[in-house]
């Protein structure tokens, strides 16, 4: 084993349920043998690890789905005191690899087993993000999973209307809450802390230097500066009103869109109040081109303290793009103790299909 590397550690799957503790003991053994991990986490709430193994490894039995396997994760989780993480395999897939037979294992992060952890239906309007999520906790149903969830986000100036008309996972309720109050998750194991975690990083990624890919879009399909409002609920239909328009509508034609206010209002409200609830909704749409940065970096220099949410320097020359932009997509080394790719910029926020990807279990 070499003195510089750091390497896995597997455990039964039944680790945790028998006991209802994280385990403190080095398990079924140290996945020494080991020839590939990694671990990828993005904003979207991806947490997903890939090791390979050789078959002729002493532990290879025991890669199976459900067993656990714990790593660390140094600089890319520096919250946590020991930054040992627990991933749970959803999948192993066995092949030949150049002659030599492997299994790959694609694991989860621990965090995912609140897809199995539900609370009940919820339609209310606030906010706080705490108060949201202290119902969700409230409403749920009665399990023993062992996680705590906690919320450090500020009150919002606007009501948020919060509606779920079936029972939903506790994961997709907190990756939900935090999408709406455009907050940051933090993934510690069996406690999940909703907060801003994001610094400001003094790294650049640029052109001609450490900068291995880039892309840029602007869009004005989104954008939106004038609104027909009008109120239709199962019963009830209130004909349009408008169109309202924003002063500063930077652009040659108006960009109307309908607005059902019964999505955001309780009951149908007075026509005199129509204006200001539709002006209310406006300012809350895109109005400027929707513009979206991508750029990925494959060197990190050793020691430098970046990690998912860390706000960087992007630079472009030829396209004349100097910003700052988040960390969007991380790429880790586990044996390595090293960054492997930074994706910087913005994912697309689809909770809908993150959550129908992570009930499909882990992909390779």
């Amino acid at each position: 084993m070499e003195a510089d590397m750091s390497y896995p550690t597997i455990y039964a799957g039944t680790e945790i349920r028998f006991t209802g503790k994280l385990p403190e003991h080095d398990g079924l053994g140290t996945l020494a043998d080991c020839t590939g991990c990694e671990v990828t986490e993005d904003i979207e709430g991806v947490f997903e690890l890939e090791l390979t193994y050789p078959a002729s490894g002493r532990l290879f039995r025991y890669l199976a789905p459900d067993a656990l396997i714990r790593v660390s994760l140094g600089a890319m989780n520096p919250f946590v005191g020991s930054n040992n993480q627990l991933f749970r395999i959803a999948r192993t897939e066995y092949r030949m690899d150049g002659g030599t037979p492997v299994v790959t294992a694609f694991a989860e992060h621990l965090s995912y087993d609140l897809n199995y952890s539900y609370t009940g239906p919820i339609t209310l309007d606030d906010k706080r993000p705490s108060y949201l999520l202290e119902t969700m906790l409230t409403n749920r149903f009665s399990t023993r999973d062992g996680f705590t969830c906690a919320c450090s986000l500020p009150a919002d100036t606007d009501y948020h209307h919060w509606a779920f008309e079936e029972p939903y996972s506790m994961r997709e309720g907190v990756l939900k809450l935090a999408e709406e109050f455009n907050g940051e998750i933090l993934w510690d194991n069996q406690e999940v802390k909703i907060g801003l975690f994001g610094e400001d990083r003094d790294f650049v990624v640029e052109y001609g230097g450490n900068m291995a890919s880039f892309s840029r879009d602007a869009d004005v399909s989104e954008s939106v500066t004038g609104v027909y409002i009008y109120y239709k609920d199962s019963k009830t239909y209130s004909g349009y009103s408008g169109p309202f328009t924003l002063a500063d509508n930077p652009y040659g034609v108006t960009r109307y869109r309908l607005y059902n206010c019964a999505d955001d209002v309780p009951s149908e409200p007075m026509s005199s109040n129509m204006e200001d609830i539709a002006l209310a909704w406006l300012r809350r749409q895109e109005i400027n081109p929707k513009t979206s940065i991508t750029a990925k970096v494959t060197e990190v220099p050793e020691g430098m303290p970046i990690k998912l949410y860390d706000r960087v320097q992007v630079a472009h020359r030829v396209f004349g793009v100097y910003i700052t932009a988040r960390v969007v997509r991380v790429r880790y080394d586990v044996l390595r103790d090293r960054y492997k790719e930074l994706e910087i910029g913005s994912l697309p926020k689809d909770i809908a299909r993150t959550i129908a990807k992570m009930q499909k279990g882990a992909k390779g």
